[in-house]
């Protein structure tokens, strides 16, 4: 049986493996610069972001595996500084969302703060039990964290509200269905996350 293949798709699919190859390469080495704000993984996906617009990307990719044949290092160098405006802008993405507020809680953060008593008065925070915790340290807590649990406390319906009053204000006097507890948490988290 015979296949035809089309020569210029062949080239682009090589050039879009040098292309990855070297993109993996440029990020582990700017990432190792950003440690801790730019991974590995986000620096290649964007850097083939670039490569993967319509023709003018695919047509960038062949002349880099062009000159990857010629200058190997001179073309790692070239892709190197594009991962490092790349890494930039990740950065301020990062930096954007963590000064803004943009920031995602998760259901066991928001079980954390509450077993740790910050819906209880001030002087009783961070005292509800006795488990090894950050949460345990009143200090440890940010004010923000704080705030957007109680801004979204008071945002939650009338049934989740008592619900979590129950097991955290008065823990030894009443039992609380697990599922309409699950559920408040949930709703809770999704407030703290929508601030």
């Amino acid at each position: 049986m015979i296949t035809w293949t089309n020569p210029a798709e062949e080239v682009r699919a090589d050039a879009f493996d040098t292309t990855y190859t070297l993109a993996i390469k440029a990020a582990e080495r700017v990432s190792e610069k950003w440690y801790g704000s730019v991974a590995v993984g986000d620096l290649v996906g964007r850097l083939m972001d670039t490569f993967l617009d319509e023709d003018e990307g695919q047509d960038r990719a062949v002349r880099l595996a062009q000159a990857h044949a010629l200058d190997p290092v001179a073309a790692l160098g070239a892709l190197v500084r594009r991962a490092e405006t790349l890494a930039k802008e990740l950065d301020f993405e990062a930096r954007e969302r963590a000064v803004y507020g943009q920031y995602t809680y998760q259901e066991i953060d928001v079980w954390k703060l509450l077993e740790a008593g910050y819906l209880l008065p001030l002087l009783e925070q961070g005292k509800q039990p006795a488990n090894k915790r950050d949460y345990k340290n009143p200090d440890s807590v940010s004010y923000s964290d704080k705030a957007d649990l109680n801004i979204a406390f008071s945002r939650l319906d009338t049934a989740s509200r008592a619900e979590l009053t129950k097991l955290y204000r008065f823990p030894r006097r009443c039992r609380t269905n697990a599922k309409q507890l699950a559920f408040a948490v949930k709703m809770l988290t999704h407030h703290m996350n929508n601030l």
